[in-house]
């Protein structure tokens, strides 16, 4: 379920569309797409997290149910700190024209993802709320910087 579907999305779709339009694979390309594929993960969590009780009561076996809501949590936010953590690694080892040094300003709302997971229950309907917007932002954001920073490569003129 959730692992394969943010595998298809965040890794496969990006690469596949890559390599189709530029015949080549660049490292670049399968590095930045840990990131992606993590918050991808841990957004599917966040989505199903206020659905949870009405998802055990009818036997609705998602990954949350199946996990329960603490260890669904620290799955969630061990998949933002792998983020986080492949975002650094991924910037601090690539070059000055690497793709991923756009991912930086990533890092304060997977921070923030973090928290509003354990904060959400809490915080009612409304929490739940601001959990899902941002876990959508998140990935959207990430996504949106991780295409700048393609562009900036593709639109760089050729020396």
């Amino acid at each position: 379920g959730e692992l394969t579907t943010s595998f298809v999305v965040a890794c496969l779709v990006p690469v596949t569309g890559y390599v189709l339009q530029s015949r080549a694979l660049m490292l670049s390309v399968a590095v930045v797409s840990v990131p992606l594929f993590l918050i991808h993960w841990a957004m599917l969590l966040a989505f199903e997290l206020p659905d949870m009780p009405a998802d055990r009561e009818v036997g609705k076996r998602t990954q949350t149910v199946r996990l329960g809501a603490r260890r669904a949590r620290n799955l969630h936010t061990g998949l933002l700190a792998g983020a986080l953590l492949s975002i650094v690694i991924a910037v601090a080892s690539g070059s000055a024209n690497s793709p991923a040094r756009f991912l930086w300003p990533a890092i304060p709302a997977i921070c923030w993802q973090m928290q509003a997971y354990r904060a959400a229950p809490a915080a009612g309907r409304r929490g739940m709320t601001v959990l899902v917007f941002g876990a959508v932002a998140l990935f959207a954001v990430t996504t949106a910087l991780w295409l700048a920073g393609f562009a900036s490569i593709a639109l760089r003129p050729s020396t």
